[in-house]
């Protein structure tokens, strides 16, 4: 006795119609989750900075699974962690440059720097920038170009200035 092609189909019907309810009830709550977690950051003592770069996604979670799956084959720029492109070290470094080459900054953030990206790319993996910015800072600190004025806690950034010998350089060009 063989099975019907058909009584396959079926099942594996049923089966993906399961499997994409319990994708939609995941979605639901991470979607809760990240509501409250965003009510509770700022009273915990967190950057209301870090929030408004994530806002975008908990906006977008009422895209539906066939809106997001149509953006996503297209490639077209969603929203701070919602299907994110990584942004190149090489664009990063340029950005902490035009930072560190600009006369008129003389403290320099991580979260100044992130959002000068996030302007250009929206679309961008905010933890991936934060860690690409964090190297490059420590790396102008070690070279002498920047000084740690104000270790960063929970939720506010590192504070560096420039050194005098940062502004000196820029000026005499290499």
């Amino acid at each position: 006795m063989t099975l019907s092609v058909k009584l396959y189909e079926s099942l594996r019907r049923d089966i993906e119609a399961e499997f994409e309810a319990r994708k939609r009830e995941l979605e639901d709550q991470r979607r809760e989750a990240v509501r409250v977690l965003n009510e509770a950051w700022p009273k915990m003592g967190g950057s209301t900075e870090d929030l408004a770069s994530f806002d975008m996604e908990t906006a977008l979670g009422t895209l539906t699974e066939s809106s997001k799956n149509h953006t996503r084959k297209h490639d077209a720029p969603i929203a701070n962690g919602s299907y994110s492109r990584t942004v190149p070290m090489k664009t990063v470094r340029q950005e902490v440059d035009a930072v560190m080459s600009d006369e008129r900054i003389n403290i320099v953030t991580q979260s100044e720097i992130k959002a000068r990206l996030l302007e250009k790319y929206p679309d961008a993996k905010v933890p991936s920038i934060r860690s690409a910015i964090s190297h490059f800072l420590s790396e102008l600190t070690d070279e002498g170009e920047l000084d740690l004025m104000e270790k960063g806690r929970a939720g506010s950034p590192n504070k560096y200035r420039k050194t005098r010998g940062s502004t000196e350089a820029l000026e005499l060009g290499p």
